[in-house]
């Protein structure tokens, strides 16, 4: 639906058709506040609009004020993200439970690293074992 509304909005510079697509936009925020997730669906419509740019050279203005809205809707939550990122990158890597995990489940993961398992989508988490417990009286 962004898609159409992108190519509608590039195609006839409307403020009507600008606010539209802000509101859906702020709308759907919900659905893409996950980082990995806004990555993928920003290199999605970035590739959208590159292709729009090289077909209709003359709808430059208005392609880029589209992908300017897109960030500027999602500026509330991607700025301190962002920041957080930056600042704070090096703590979870230099984490001694982060660093003692990363090797365990990177060798474990490592007996699914065949075709079969690939296709059947087998991985770590699906080969647990269920450890017995002795119950204790508290």
């Amino acid at each position: 639906m962004a898609f159409f509304i992108i190519i509608k909005f590039s195609s006839k510079k409307r403020k009507k058709g600008l606010i539209i697509f802000a509101l859906i936009l702020l709308l759907t925020t919900s659905q893409a506040h996950i980082p990995t997730l806004f990555a993928v669906y920003l290199l999605g419509v970035s590739v959208f609009l590159l292709t729009n740019i090289f077909l209709k050279p003359k709808d430059l203005k208005n392609t880029l004020v589209a992908f300017l809205t897109i960030l500027i809707v999602n500026a509330f939550w991607l700025l301190p993200t962002t920041y957080s990122f930056l600042t704070y990158s090096k703590t979870v890597a230099n984490a001694k439970n982060y660093q003692m995990a990363s090797n365990d489940i990177f060798y474990r993961n490592k007996k699914y690293a065949n075709l079969a398992d690939i296709i059947y989508m087998k991985s770590l988490t699906i080969d647990f074992k269920y450890l017995k417990h002795k119950k204790r009286l508290c």
